[in-house]
């Protein structure tokens, strides 16, 4: 390679995927909130990981590109607009809009609020909108593949992280007293859907990890920059009746999903670095994404971070706002097969690309 020449961004990332010696077939992973109408974030999502999923394919692996759809998150706020099926924008004074169904749903899961926009068929929220980013993926000819986090709790397939991590709620109140002034001394890492109401509540009093059920009382949360009143209900629900905060979440779809990479933005990038029960982290990728409207123009800029792993970008700003999992990345040669990576500047979407084998 020439002086005037880099190395191409995914290339790199490539290597450290590689020097980490994962199993075929490689998990490359992305996700997003499905809390409305896909936006040029959602795409920058979808497209780093498939860069990286052609380099690594070029090289002989097998890869899956997963994409977490992280449905069970809370309505916070009633957005002003939505999208039909067909990417059809609508305002929220529309006919077509249940904008009073929205209001009344405040806090609940994207899955358990009704479909928004009138003659869908989608069975909820959450699902409408991660149709959005399913044709989204099609539409960019990207394969991949669609993990719902309301299917993964209900189907036990988050419990063992989730007890993991109700068990070591004291080394998780510790991480977070670091970074936040207002962590409660009584914190728990689980947010339980209410029996009554539906509506999601951080108020657990009671944790039984070997019984994997929490004790809870429906007094609400904040969202949309105000308080959501619970119902007052007092009860128990178990682990798949509720959800992990984000900072726990995300590890969790690592562990479950078998992440090899993930990439993220700066504002994500800012951890602590924390082994806990031998797993390691993915390789992971910080870069900075900005829109630049010059001219009634917007120009989509991705400045790659070089810093990967271990060596992520850090912002003061990202204080207290990541994923707390982290581990110490491999050491030694990166070990290198089969041919290099994919020609510089080649757009053409994979078809190689598959189902989960």
């Amino acid at each position: 390679m020439s002086e005037n020449q880099h190395e191409f961004w995914a290339d790199a990332v490539a290597d450290e995927v590689e020097a980490s010696d994962p199993e075929e077939p490689v998990v490359i992973k992305g996700g997003v909130s499905p809390s409305g109408v896909p936006h040029v974030g959602h795409l920058n999502e979808l497209l780093r990981g498939w860069f990286v999923a052609e380099a690594l394919r070029d090289r002989g692996y097998k890869v899956r590109q997963v994409f977490t759809s992280d449905d069970r998150d809370a309505l916070r706020k009633v957005p002003r607009r939505l999208a039909t099926s067909e990417f059809e924008l609508v305002e929220l004074g529309d006919d077509r809009v249940n904008a009073s169904a929205l209001g009344r749903n405040l806090g609940k899961p994207y899955t358990s609020i009704p479909d928004p926009i009138e003659g869908c068929d989608h069975d909820s929220y959450g699902d409408h909108f991660t149709h959005l980013l399913h044709r989204s993926a099609n539409l960019l000819g990207v394969d991949v593949d669609f993990e719902s986090n309301t299917e993964l709790y209900e189907s036990g397939a988050f419990e063992p992280a989730t007890q993991t991590a109700l068990a070591q709620r004291d080394a998780a109140h510790e991480v977070l007293a670091e970074y936040q002034s207002d962590v409660p001394d009584d914190y728990v890492p689980f947010m339980a859907q209410c029996a009554e109401c539906g509506r999601l509540t951080d108020d657990v009093r009671e944790v039984d990890v070997d019984a994997g059920t929490v004790g809870y009382v429906c007094s609400g949360l904040t969202a949309g920059g105000r308080e959501v009143e619970g119902c007052g209900t007092e009860a128990t629900a178990t682990l798949r009746e509720g959800k992990l905060p984000w900072r726990f979440e995300w590890p969790a779809q690592w562990v479950t999903l078998g992440v090899d990479f993930e990439p993220f933005g700066k504002d994500h990038a800012e951890w602590r670095r924390d082994r806990r029960d031998g797993v390691r982290p993915p390789v992971t990728g910080a870069d900075d994404l900005r829109v630049v409207h010059a001219r009634g123009r917007a120009t989509l800029l991705l400045r790659g971070e070089r810093r990967y792993g271990a060596r992520a970008a850090r912002s003061p700003r990202a204080r207290g706002r990541a994923v707390l999992l982290r581990a110490q990345p491999p050491k030694g040669p990166r070990p290198r097969r089969g041919a290099t990576g994919p020609a510089r500047g080649r757009l053409r979407p994979s078809r190689t690309g598959g189902a989960w084998p």
